[in-house]
């Protein structure tokens, strides 16, 4: 695999028609942080999850319960923990030396958890629950992504997560509020 490529392309929109005219003739992989318009490209374009943007929904469900449901193995702590635990497989399969060990590993190892993971998912979407809007936008997020995420497990080359991306626009992001009065993009 070649250089990470970084790109940050501004636009004053969030259109999907800016993305679809951005991305035409483009083929291959694109990991993103699960925004709709990615879902409309070309069927040339495999779209691949965010698995921090899944864990981050149900980190914030968990730090909404009572310090001591906290520790409990229901609901948002559980979902965490499937995300926590498919992080740390990831951070293994890192270590591996060539393409080939890395998307071995995944097979093996991470897709039975992943499965498991959106089977639990699936399950609690149907069923009641009392913990919560953001606990029950995280299922619907982990449901929504199910297939851009397990898009991860067909090239050993692919990342679990868009931080590299998240931290190339960092400085946008944060810089956002002190132009937020700026006379014009430029």
């Amino acid at each position: 695999s070649g250089p990470v490529i970084r790109q940050y392309v501004y636009h004053e929109t969030r259109k999907k028609e800016v993305v679809l005219n951005y991305l035409k003739g483009y083929e291959g992989y694109l990991q993103s942080d699960g925004y709709s318009a990615y879902h409309c490209l070309s069927p040339k374009i495999i779209e691949v999850g965010c698995m921090a943007h899944v864990r981050r929904k149900y980190y914030d469900a968990v730090m909404l319960l009572p310090e001591n449901a906290r520790k409990s193995k229901a609901g948002p702590v559980t979902g965490l923990e499937y995300c926590n635990k498919l992080i740390a497989l990831d951070q293994e399969r890192k270590k591996l030396g060539t393409v080939e060990e890395r998307k071995e590993f995944k097979e093996k190892k991470m897709k039975p958890v992943m499965k498991k993971f959106f089977d639990w998912a699936e399950k609690e979407c149907l069923s009641p629950c009392s913990d919560g809007k953001k606990y029950r936008d995280a299922l619907k997020y982990t449901t929504s992504q199910k297939e851009y995420l397990n898009n991860y497990l067909l090239d050993g080359r692919l990342e679990f997560t868009n931080n590299i991306a998240e931290r190339a626009i960092r400085p946008f992001v944060l810089g956002r509020k002190n132009w937020l009065f700026s006379g014009s993009p430029r």
